[in-house]
């Protein structure tokens, strides 16, 4: 079995060698430690709507948790948030219910930019909703008319599941899934089934955008080159020329009239530095030497995109592991092996089996399952220290 590793900058160097913990988050919609020394900020801030907003206001706020019937912020248990049990952000989430407006940011300034977010869809629900960016309220209530869309869809979705250009995580009638993460009939293999969350960012730099699903780079395009002209000529948004315009705008959480889409842990970093610069860290070397400018290919919203540079770790502290892959799996050398593990997993997050053997300083994995794309996380004491996205051709 031939294995492949993507080396997708899961932790950065320095900030890994000093606390690998930092980027592990233990409550939801509040930024970790990490995320705030990395000047990311909420977008949603897990209790209310302030700071969102409908249409030209067409709809008032029937109280701080709710907007109409169809926006509403609900609690874990699945019940609507209230006053007794919607106090704490970290159980709650926005879920779009039903037929309605769309949900947008107030704040329209948004250009370059890394959000990073996760959504679910409910079981037994048609979920077809999306996430667009750019967003002008001034263009019309079409979103279209202004701003890209990344679809978040689910398998109830039929005639949106296996559509190119419709499917979760493709940008909406102008871009398809990279074939990496598609299955043989169009759909996608990175979406986790339904009551699962799904982590998902944008990067998007002046021109150049990129999608990722759950740690993989899912698409990328860049407007105005030859391609992306092309596919805005055969697109539905010829008639709507903002849509072409280079513009900063808002985020706006689609819905379509369906029910059963759930959001939450929506925070962005405001870059001031271009990823696909010729010195970014980010560039997929291997696309490089053939010319491309893609980024890499994994990238989790666990890791910051630019991180603050931090110091070296103490002499004497203990270095980070790293996982080395070799033929039939993976392994890692490390002083005392019997407190290290390694799991596997497929992108749904299904846990695969995996044998290890520790001895003289090396865990070693050996995979025997062999899945098109799967998740090699190492774990010591109970916490997930270190993990890279495997593929096999």
């Amino acid at each position: 079995m031939k294995l492949t590793l993507f080396y997708g900058l899961i932790f950065s160097s320095l900030a890994a060698s000093t606390n690998t913990q930092a980027q592990v988050r233990t409550h939801n919609n509040a930024l970790s430690p990490a995320e705030s020394k990395d000047g990311y900020q909420l977008l949603w801030n897990g209790r209310d709507f302030s700071g969102w907003k409908t249409y030209r206001d067409t709809l008032s706020i029937l109280d701080p948790k709710r907007f109409n019937m169809n926006l509403r912020i609900t609690h874990a248990d699945g019940s609507e948030a209230s006053d007794t049990n919607g106090s704490d952000p970290d159980f709650n989430m926005i879920e779009i219910s039903g037929g309605g407006p769309s949900l947008f940011t107030r704040d329209t300034s948004f250009r370059d930019f890394d959000i990073k977010m996760e959504w679910q869809s409910v079981a037994g629900k048609r979920v077809t909703s999306g996430l667009n960016i750019h967003y002008l309220e001034s263009m019309g209530e079409f979103y279209g008319a202004s701003s890209p869309q990344a679809m978040f869809v689910n398998k109830a979705a039929v005639n949106y599941w296996s559509g190119e250009l419709m499917t979760a995580g493709c940008n909406f009638e102008m871009v398809p899934l990279l074939k990496s993460v598609k299955n043989p009939d169009g759909s996608p293999n990175w979406v986790k089934p339904d009551g699962q969350w799904n982590e998902f960012r944008i990067i998007s730099h002046g021109s150049h955008t990129a999608h990722f699903g759950n740690g993989m780079r899912l698409l990328e395009y860049q407007m105005f080159s030859a391609k992306w002209n092309v596919a805005y000529s055969l697109s539905k948004f010829i008639p709507y020329p903002g849509y072409k315009d280079l513009h900063p705008g808002s985020f706006l959480l689609v819905s379509h009239g369906d029910a059963g889409i759930k959001f939450r842990n929506i925070r962005i970093k405001r870059l001031t530095r271009d990823p696909w610069a010729a010195d970014s860290p980010y560039l997929n070397n291997v696309s490089l030497a053939k010319g491309d400018t893609a980024l890499i290919d994994a990238l989790p919203t666990s890791v910051d995109l630019f991180p603050v540079t931090t110091s070296l770790p103490p002499p004497g502290s203990e270095p980070v592991a790293k996982i080395l892959i070799e033929a039939g799996g993976a392994s890692v050398s490390v002083p005392h092996p019997e407190e290290y593990s390694f799991r596997l997993n497929d992108v749904q997050g299904v846990e695969l089996p995996c044998e290890q053997i520790g001895a003289s300083g090396r865990l070693r994995a050996f995979l025997l399952a062999s899945p098109r794309v799967a998740i090699l996380s190492l774990w010591r004491k109970g916490a997930k220290i270190q993990e890279r996205i495997l593929t096999t051709p």
